[in-house]
């Protein structure tokens, strides 16, 4: 395999192994491209061993800490909700700042909120009503 057929392997090899890494939940692009290029390197690294000759491991620069991802299922809105109350719920939202974290765990957790709803403290409402309405669902149904 010639030079630039070799590069152009490794290149059509890292954006499947960065497309696919991605894909995980709280990915960053950043973190995706180093383990790709990480897959790469060990896969060009065994492969050249097989090959008969060995290859020196480029320097692998130390990532830089990402601040924790957000986790949508740390904890059950409406598990919350029926066990410990309005007061409680409200009190773990507020732990929660970011509007886009409070959509991505009402998404995830299947309570909807309103689109066009732009302030945390709405969305948060909106979710406590939407756990409400979810509990309220259960009750009727098992009536």
């Amino acid at each position: 395999m010639t030079q630039g057929a070799h590069d152009t392997a490794k290149q059509r090899l890292q954006a499947f192994f960065r497309q696919n890494i991605q894909a995980e939940p709280g990915m960053t692009t950043d973190m995706a491209e180093r383990l790709a290029g990480r897959c790469v390197s060990a896969i060009d690294q065994t492969l050249s061993l097989h090959a008969g000759r060995t290859v020196a491991a480029p320097p692998v620069a130390p990532s830089p800490p990402q601040p924790p991802s957000f986790d949508p299922f740390a904890f059950s809105i409406v598990a919350m909700l029926a066990r410990l109350g309005r007061d409680e719920l409200i009190s773990k939202l507020n732990s929660i700042p970011a509007i886009d974290n409070l959509r991505t765990l009402a998404l995830a957790q299947h309570i909807y909120v309103d689109p066009t709803l732009m302030r945390p403290d709405d969305v948060r409402l909106a979710i406590v009503r939407g756990a409400e309405h979810r509990i309220a669902s259960r009750r009727a149904a098992a009536s």
